[in-house]
């Protein structure tokens, strides 16, 4: 009796373990830029090209740049696949989110923003919902 009990015990557990799914971390193949705390620096007025994958494990990317002086600020987002569902949220030094680049219906793809920037750090974090695309953005700064 004592090791049908032990037994029952065992395909309980197993059981319970096989009901319960794990999921996968979505940025355990990150890069290190999947944190607004460890955001990659981005040069103003040149275009970098990346990647985001949440198949892959590289859903979330974050980029930051600086403005030192007042300026009207663009920022242009391309994303190889509209399939992606991908976003970009611009975010001020703060945390607050300042705008979403919301996909365009005419496009699919190219998705823009203009706004007037006051000094200091904003930061961009651009992920994918589903599957996964190559992407360029640039942020062009012109000065007031």
């Amino acid at each position: 009796m004592q090791h049908y009990t032990k037994l029952c015990a065992l395909l309980l557990c197993a059981w319970a373990l096989t009901a319960c799914q794990v999921e996968r971390d979505p940025n355990r193949n990150g890069g290190g830029d999947h944190l607004r705390t460890t955001a990659i620096n981005m040069p103003l007025n040149k275009v970098i090209i990346d990647h985001v994958d949440i198949v892959g494990g590289d859903r979330d990317d974050w980029k930051f740049f600086t403005i030192t002086n007042d300026g009207l600020v663009r920022v242009v987002a391309n994303f190889d696949n509209p399939e992606a569902e991908a976003r970009v949220f611009v975010i001020n030094a703060v945390g607050q989110v300042m705008s979403d680049l919301e996909l365009p219906e005419s496009t699919k793809q190219v998705r823009q923003l203009q706004f007037q920037a006051k000094p200091g750090n904003y930061y961009l974090h651009i992920y994918a919902d589903e599957l996964n695309t190559d992407y360029s953005v640039e942020v062009v700064f012109k000065e007031m």
